[in-house]
């Protein structure tokens, strides 16, 4: 669930194999629009683990770091009303080079710093911060990972993200969810 980065994750099913994949991302998606399209996107499908990318768009169009968690945490709500065992992974917003160059880092920080508290607190919610992977040992973006526009990732880069996301799914995912 979530915007376009996973959206555009066309490899994702063979990425993550063998687990049970269905991409209910969309573009352009930020979080007013997750809690928006809610009953649309989550429970038609019975998730046992939801995967969650958000909060990059809401970034781009200059929402405070605060709004963004809060909605979270009201999606979040939304995940446990429909079914309490479903369990949520939380994906930390990608430090890429367009949020570098638009000086957008401290506010992708900022929520990723909150979506780790938020898995602190909340049960059956978990944080996986996948820009190591994404990032030289200084802390730069690995622009080789990126297409053009300096966000959304090459294959490469959708390789080395789930080298940190597949073994937080495989850690998360329960053997006995609905499928």
């Amino acid at each position: 669930v979530g915007s376009s980065i996973f959206k555009r994750w066309t490899n994702a099913v063979i990425d993550l194999a063998p687990l049970p994949v269905t991409n209910r991302a969309f573009g352009g998606s930020q979080t007013f629009h997750q809690l928006t399209f809610f009953d649309q996107v989550v429970p038609p499908c019975r998730p046992g683990l939801i995967v969650w990318y958000c909060g990059s768009n809401d970034i781009k169009g200059k929402k405070e770091s605060s709004s963004v968690l809060q909605r979270t945490e009201e999606w979040l709500g939304k995940v446990t009303q429909a079914d309490q065992t479903t369990r949520v992974l939380l994906v930390s917003v990608i430090r890429s080079p367009q949020k570098r160059r638009d000086g957008q880092l401290e506010a992708v920080d900022a929520v990723n710093l909150g979506y780790d508290e938020l898995s602190r607190k909340k049960d059956g919610v978990f944080y996986v911060d996948v820009n190591p992977a994404l990032q030289t040992s200084e802390g730069e973006s690995k622009v080789e990972l990126y297409v053009a526009d300096g966000l959304h990732f090459n294959v490469k880069g959708y390789h080395q993200m789930t080298t940190l996301l597949k073994p937080a799914i495989e850690k998360y995912w329960k053997k006995e969810t609905k499928l």
